[in-house]
C-alpha cells in the first residue's frame, strides 16, 4: 500500500509514535510519506521546506507559521500551503491517509478536501482536548472539540484512538462503536531495553552524571500538561529528605527558559541537569543512565516516554490520567500518585530512592508489561485496519 500520514510536526516528542509506526510499516513493504509542517519544536530551525528524509521516510514539508493557542503549540498555514499539500496528496494518491491529529489544521484540511474525498481516511487520537482552566479557554477548548469532531467523525472511515478511556467519549460524538479501533502506542523493545551495570557506569561517566546517587528523569515536552511546575516543587521536598539524589530534566519546549530559572532561583543547580532536546538516537542511553522515571502529567494519551522508560527496566511514577493506569499498576511496576501533588511525587521518589529490591523488583515488572505494546505486533494490526478501510472504501465506490 502507498501510506501518507498527516501530522502537524515531525519527528519530535508526541509525533515520535508516527515516527516509529511508519518505520515500521515501511518494514513490511509499503510505501510510506509524511505530510507535515516546517515547524521544529526544539527551536533549533532544523528543517527546510520540500522533500526531505527522516531515518528513512519521504518527508513533504510545508511552510507554516507556529503559534501559542491554549497554552500549546497550533501550527498555522497560509492557504496556499494547504492548496500545495492537497496537490501533492492527489499526486500520490494514496491507498490510505492517516490523520494523526484530529484537531490540527492540515489534518481539518485533508479532511475536508472535496478534492481528497475519495481517498480512504482514518484518524488517530492521541488525546482529547480537554482539562483547561479558566471559562476563557475552555470555551475555545469547546468550539475547537466540537468543530473538530463534527468533521472527524463524518469523513473519516475508521477512528484509532491510543486509549480506551477515549473511546466513549469519541462515541458521544455520534460515532458507532463498530467504527473505533483501540491502537496503543508501541515501543521497540530491542532499542530500549535494561543494560548491565558495567554499561550504566559507563553511560553516567558519559553524561557527567554521579555515579554513587540516585537518577530521576523527567523525559517530556516542557508544557504545564506534563507537570514540570509539579516536578520542580517535588525536588524541593525530596531534597529536604534525601539531598543525595540527583535529577535530571530531559527535553525542549515553551517552558525551558522558565525551568531553568526556577532551578537557579531555588539553587537546586547542584542537583538538577537540564539535558535539553534529546536526539531520537541518544534516547535509550538516557533511560538506561538513570535509576527512577517520574511523569507527573495532567493530561495524557497513552505516553510514548513512558513505555520506553518501562522497557528500559526503569521503575516509574506517574499520575492516574488518559491510559497510564492501563500500563502502570501501583506497587507492582511503578507508584501512582494524585495529579497535582507535589507532595506524594516527593514521597515516592524518596522511597524508591532509598529501596535498591523495590527499584529491582518494579523495573523487572516494567519489563515485563511493555511486552503487549510490541511496536511490531501494533504495525501489523494498523495495517490490517488500513486493508479493511481499503477494501470498504473500494466496495462503496463501486456500489456494493
Amino acid at each position: 500500500m502507498r501510506i501518507v500520514q498527516v501530522t502537524e510536526w515531525f519527528p519530535d516528542y508526541a509525533a515520535r509514535a508516527t515516527l516509529e509506526l511508519s518505520k515500521r510499516l515501511s518494514s513490511l513493504g509499503h510505501e510510506v510519506w509524511i505530510v507535515s509542517s516546517d515547524f521544529d519544536q526544539t527551536g533549533l530551525n532544523r528543517y527546510r521546506q520540500g522533500d526531505t528524509f527522516v531515518e528513512g521516510l519521504r518527508v513533504r514539508r510545508l511552510p507554516s507559521k507556529p503559534t501559542r493557542i491554549l497554552g500549546t503549540q497550533y501550527v498555522f498555514y497560509s492557504p496556499k500551503s494547504i492548496e500545495n499539500a492537497h496537490d501533492f496528496i492527489r499526486r500520490l494518491n494514496p491507498d490510505i491517509l492517516c490523520i494523526q491529529s484530529y484537531w490540527g489544521m492540515l489534518g481539518l484540511a485533508c479532511l475536508l478536501s472535496p478534492s481528497l474525498r475519495r481517498i480512504p481516511k482514518t484518524v488517530t487520537i492521541h488525546g482529547i482536548i480537554s482539562g483547561y482552566k479558566g471559562i476563557g479557554l475552555r470555551f475555545v477548548a469547546a468550539l475547537l472539540n466540537c468543530f473538530s469532531q463534527c468533521i472527524t467523525s463524518i469523513a473519516a472511515q475508521r477512528i484509532l484512538s491510543v486509549s480506551r478511556l477515549d473511546i466513549p467519549r469519541i462515541e458521544s460524538w455520534g460515532v458507532d462503536r463498530d467504527k473505533i479501533e483501540y491502537v496503543p502506542n508501541g515501543v521497540d523493545s530491542t532499542k530500549f531495553a535494561p543494560v548491565s551495570p558495567i554499561v550504566k557506569e559507563r553511560l553516567r561517566t558519559e553524561l557527567g552524571y554521579p555515579k554513587d546517587r540516585i537518577v530521576v528523569l523527567f523525559l517530556a515536552y516542557l508544557r504545564a500538561a506534563k507537570g514540570v511546575d509539579v516536578f520542580l516543587d517535588a525536588i524541593e521536598k525530596a531534597r529536604r529528605i534525601d539531598p543525595d539524589l540527583f535529577f535530571v530534566i530531559a527535553g525542549d519546549g515553551p517552558l525551558k527558559d522558565y525551568v531553568r530559572t526556577e532551578i537557579e532561583s531555588s539553587n537546586l543547580g547542584v542537583s538538577v541537569r537540564m539535558l535539553g532536546f534529546v536526539e531520537e538516537e541518544l534516547l535509550p542511553s538516557v533511560y538506561a543512565s538513570t535509576d527512577i522515571y517520574v511523569l507527573p502529567s495532567f493530561l495524557e494519551g497513552m505516553p510514548v516516554s513512558l513505555l520506553q522508560a518501562m522497557s528500559c527496566g526503569l521503575p516509574v511514577i506517574a499520575t492516574p490520567v488518559g491510559d497510564v493506569p492501563e500500563i502502570v499498576k501501583d506497587d507492582v511496576n511503578g507508584i501512582i500518585v494524585n495529579v497535582g501533588s507535589s507532595l506524594e511525587l516527593s514521597e515516592a521518589i524518596v522511597r524508591l530512592g532509598r529501596d535498591a529490591h523495590l527499584r529491582d523488583r518494579m523495573g523487572a515488572a516494567s519489563r515485563k508489561t511493555v511486552v503487549g505494546y510490541d511496536l511490531d505486533s501494533i504495525a501489523k494490526t494498523c495495517e490490517g485496519i488500513y486493508q479493511t478501510v481499503r477494501q470498504e472504501s473500494a466496495k462503496s465506490r463501486r456500489g456494493g
